[in-house]
């Protein structure tokens, strides 16, 4: 060796591995219950031994999304997602972020909206930040991309009992309802099977009639019918334009009669009637029976021997219901 230190120079280098980004917008409206929310999701792609450090999200919003009813999460909970008005009037941003990311890892996260009907369709620019890529602003080109944060067609219905026989009313509460011919339908069957034809006994059933007529962009729309069988039932709703019918709890209660016993008794013999079915009320203010000769229930020849069972009488009712 010689005592000259220009030339005692150490040189060592080791290629970089880089990280490869993905960046994901999806729909959460496939999942019941994802109102006016969408996902996100950003992973890196590259080898097992590549980092992304500093990695954070951006996203770009209309500025009606700042506001109460504003939720965002991520998956992990680890990472944190704030929100603010950005740089100008008519955008609000977000901002995610997500640390390190390594080689096939990813991170989730979904944000909710406040209810705007403007916001049922949203342009989302996404862009992401990391210290690990390459130029000098270390930032990804933007990207923009159209989410649909409502699942359409009916969320929940009122009434849930109704009495069988009786013109009844169901009031429908959700997003984009189409009442229009060739619209949105209902039907009602007792089995649960939305997809099936087990069809509740009805004077209209899996039907488009639906109110108020030839009306579009509903919060409520309305089907009614009446109910010729007394049980508890499933309420299926098809909203236009979507692959199936998708069923709404809880469940419909048509308060009736569905049997009795006994059905064959000795003249003279005093008898206990045992009534069963859905929703039936043999409390004071409740439920009444009487038996008929002529089959007409709305008339007055009742059967020999028997009396009318008003409302007082059917204190000691034995029916029994669900």
């Amino acid at each position: 060796s010689d005592n000259q230190t220009d030339n005692n120079v150490a040189v060592w280098s080791e290629e970089v591995i880089r990280p490869v980004f993905e960046v994901l917008l999806y729909n959460h409206t496939e999942a019941y219950g994802y109102h006016m929310s969408f996902g996100w999701s950003v992973m890196n792609r590259g080898p097992s031994a590549s980092v992304g450090y500093g990695v954070e999200l951006v996203l770009l919003l209309p500025a009606e999304a700042l506001g109460p009813g504003l939720n965002l999460t991520t998956a992990d909970g680890t990472s944190s997602c704030t929100s603010d008005a950005g740089l100008s009037g008519d955008r609000m941003q977000i901002v995610c972020g997500l640390g390190e990311l390594s080689g096939g890892e990813r991170q989730y996260g979904s944000v909710t909206l406040p209810f705007h009907r403007s916001l049922l369709w949203v342009n989302v620019s996404t862009r992401l930040f990391s210290f690990s890529m390459y130029g000098s602003s270390n930032a990804s080109e933007a990207a923009i991309a159209l989410v649909r944060t409502f699942t359409p067609g009916a969320d929940f219905f009122r009434p849930t009992l109704v009495r069988w026989y009786e013109d009844v009313t169901l009031t429908f509460n959700g997003t984009e309802l189409d009442a229009r011919s060739g619209g949105d339908s209902v039907k009602i069957v007792v089995d649960g099977n939305c997809s099936g034809d087990a069809l509740v006994p009805s004077s209209g059933n899996e039907t488009t009639q639906l109110g108020p007529p030839e009306s579009y962009g509903l919060y409520q729309s309305t089907y009614r019918a009446v109910f010729f069988s007394a049980d508890v039932v499933t309420v299926c709703y098809h909203a236009a334009g979507e692959s199936e019918y998708r069923q709404l709890q809880p469940s419909l209660r048509v308060a009736g009669v569905q049997q009795y016993s006994p059905t064959h008794i000795a003249t003279r013999a005093q008898i206990t009637m045992v009534v069963e079915g859905v929703g039936l009320n043999g409390h004071w203010g409740g439920d009444q029976i009487k038996i008929v000769a002529d089959g007409n229930c709305n008339g007055n020849e009742m059967f020999a021997g028997t009396v009318s069972l008003g409302r007082s009488a059917l204190v000691g009712f034995s029916g029994t219901g669900t």
